[in-house]
């Protein structure tokens, strides 16, 4: 029998409206006294967790802990509608099964998912979408030695930030997926150790970084940057570190400005078009490519320039 806890919490209030990434060490000292906080801290599997806030300035906190088995098959929904609120969903332990939804709607808002012990199975699902002619987002997803995870973040607005890490031992079979929409946007995917991943990353409107290193072998990565109107270019960095073999990598760069993609191998082979579709890189603009090639060998490189 599944267990559940529902809380809806309702605030207006004002104030003024700072973007920053949360440091939620001591949420149980007292998280920031100027805002409306909920807390649930449980030892528990199979829960169903749902959290509702309408305001500004309010705070969640899911800490899910405990036993060996404490994190399976829990289902975590936080809702939070207005300016500059907070969400930190924790899960510990052997964190398999989860869903975890996080919607956000206003500026300034933060969200932070951390999946803890051999995290498997997971879905983490964050929408943040800014209020017109507000902004500062920002989205941090940490899964800890996960297979067969599946992370999608959607941001609309402008200076919004997704940070994505998936860390440990054999990360392997994981679905990331990235789509930012707005202006001034940024994006950074870490893969330590990880093999046969999907990365996608979308971006459009102006002057967008995205940032990709992984550590591992037969991985696709696909990475799209697109202008809707005339407006600043984009920067793309990915990096392939410590034998990471047989990966594919396609990006796109679209605009009137000048847009600039590097490309960083480090003792990486295989990238040939035989087990992977090879290295291919798009632009459309005053474009600046490089692809920087250490002990790497057997590879397919495609620039093409328009």
């Amino acid at each position: 029998m599944r267990k559940t806890a529902v809380v809806i919490a309702v605030a207006l209030s004002s104030g003024s409206v700072i973007a920053h990434e949360v440091d939620f060490k001591n949420y149980f000292s007292g998280v920031n006294a100027d805002k409306e906080s909920v807390i649930i801290s449980q030892d528990s599997d199979d829960t169903d967790v749902w959290i509702l806030q309408n305001g500004e300035r309010q705070q969640s906190v899911v800490d899910i802990k405990g036993t060996a088995q404490a994190g399976n098959d829990n289902d975590v929904t936080v809702r939070q509608f207005g300016y500059s609120n907070d969400s930190l969903i924790k899960i510990k332990e052997a964190s398999g099964g989860n869903d975890v939804t996080v919607v956000q709607r206003g500026s300034s808002q933060d969200s932070r998912v951390e999946l803890e012990g051999d995290a498997d199975h997971n879905l983490v699902v964050v929408r943040q979408r800014n209020a017109l002619g507000r902004d500062d987002s920002w989205s941090d997803v940490k899964i800890d030695a996960g297979d067969d995870n599946k992370v999608r973040v959607n941001q609309t607005g402008t200076n919004s930030h997704s940070d994505i890490h998936i860390l440990g031992n054999m990360s392997d079979n994981n679905r990331i997926r990235i789509a930012q929409d707005g202006n001034n946007n940024d994006s950074d995917v870490t893969v330590n150790e990880g093999a046969s991943n999907r990365i996608s990353v979308t971006q459009t409107q102006n002057q967008h970084k995205s940032d990709i290193d992984v550590d591992g072998s037969f991985n696709r990565i696909s990475l799209t940057q697109s202008d809707i109107i005339v407006g600043k270019g984009h920067d793309s960095d990915i990096d392939l570190t410590s034998n990471s073999n047989n990966n594919s990598i396609e990006v796109t760069q679209q605009g009137l400005l000048s847009n600039k993609s590097i490309i960083s191998l480090v003792n990486s082979s295989g990238n040939n078009g035989v087990l992977s579709a090879g290295i291919s890189v798009t632009q459309t603009g005053h474009d600046y490519s490089s692809i920087q090639l250490t002990n790497s060998n057997n590879g397919t490189y495609t620039v093409t320039q328009n």
